[in-house]
């Protein structure tokens, strides 16, 4: 096994620049004592948050996916295997998502998922990951390759599926149902499936969504997809206000069974940020998306470069007054 100082003289040799967007770089690149001093809060996030009398929190960890999606330069797996090393022996994560089953013309970057999960997944049996399937090929594929736990994402606004996926709202429900379909026809391979429902507050091409329309979109797929385990309300352009989130809560309330939901946000407004993470948790939320990655995350193919905001990364929640 390497030493830590052989590991990191290796990772600032093989990663270059632009790494220093990784919240666990310098870290990483200097100093032991900076990612495992207990003193340093990532020593574990679910003991941190246990030493708080908080002990039903269920992290998401996106930063092999969604935080490396906006990252320009395409990651060699043997780079990616590191951080992957980094982020368990640093934050120690029960879910991670590891990557997505898509076209490497629409982004290259994930040209290695499947090798990558193969990895992960036994190297670290006891952690589950998950894979984004964004549609009815990316979920054959992943079957095949013995995935079982999906991704599967749409939203409440047609311009923004025309622009990521090229589907009309209407054309994305009708694939949704399909990849629904053969995920319940796979034998049992796949075990759990989240849902994302991104633009939940504002669209990045048409704006801000009504909220009426969107607490009945979610209701919809509750109702509708009984065996989705996981539906993430994900806040795309980072503008969701406190009172926008409980508007939504407050209509879902005895529609959905909160414990059901979780919330993907991208920082914005910290004061609004931690307002709603108080309130989704006081009302029976307990599922948080995290990053270990920072300023890093967002759908790059829908926001312009630079434009899009941070995902929520451990500090911004280990800093909330549960």
């Amino acid at each position: 096994m390497f030493r830590l100082t052989q590991l990191t003289k290796m990772i600032s040799n093989t990663i270059n620049n632009k790494t220093n967007r990784f919240i666990s770089s310098s870290a990483m690149l200097n100093s032991r004592e900076d990612i495992f001093n207990n003193k340093h809060p990532s020593a574990g996030i679910y003991k941190f948050l246990k030493n708080k009398g908080i002990q039903d929190l269920e992290l998401f960890d996106v930063s092999m996916r969604d935080g490396l999606q906006t990252y320009n330069n395409i990651m060699p797996i043997n780079k990616k295997k590191l951080l992957v090393d980094q982020l368990i022996e640093q934050r120690k994560p029960k879910i991670i998502e590891i990557g997505s089953i898509v076209s490497e013309k629409v982004l290259p970057q994930f040209y290695d998922s499947i090798p990558l999960h193969e990895w992960v997944t036994k190297n670290y049996p006891n952690i589950q990951f998950y894979v984004l399937t964004p549609n009815v090929k990316a979920v054959e594929i992943a079957i095949q390759n013995n995935m079982n736990n999906l991704s599967f994402i749409t939203s409440v606004s047609t311009a923004f599926q025309e622009k990521n996926i090229k589907k009309t709202l209407i054309k994305t429900k009708e694939q949704l149902r399909k990849m629904y379909d053969i995920s319940q026809d796979s034998d049992n391979i796949v075990n759990n499936i989240k849902l994302y429902i991104s633009c939940v507050n504002e669209c990045p091409i048409s704006g801000f969504i009504d909220k009426d329309f969107i607490v009945d979109e979610i209701e919809r797929y509750y109702y509708e997809y009984p065996n989705i385990t996981n539906i993430c309300l994900s806040d795309t352009c980072g503008t969701l206000s406190y009172y926008n989130f409980k508007y939504i809560l407050d209509k879902l309330n005895g529609r959905v069974p909160f414990e059901k939901l979780s919330l993907h946000l991208h920082y914005s407004n910290k004061h609004d940020i931690d307002s709603i993470l108080r309130y989704a948790y006081s009302c029976g939320m307990y599922r948080f998306d995290v990053s270990n990655l920072e300023n890093s995350g967002g759908c790059s193919v829908t926001i312009d470069s630079g434009k899009t905001n941070a995902n929520l990364s451990y500090e911004n929640l280990q800093s909330v007054k549960f």
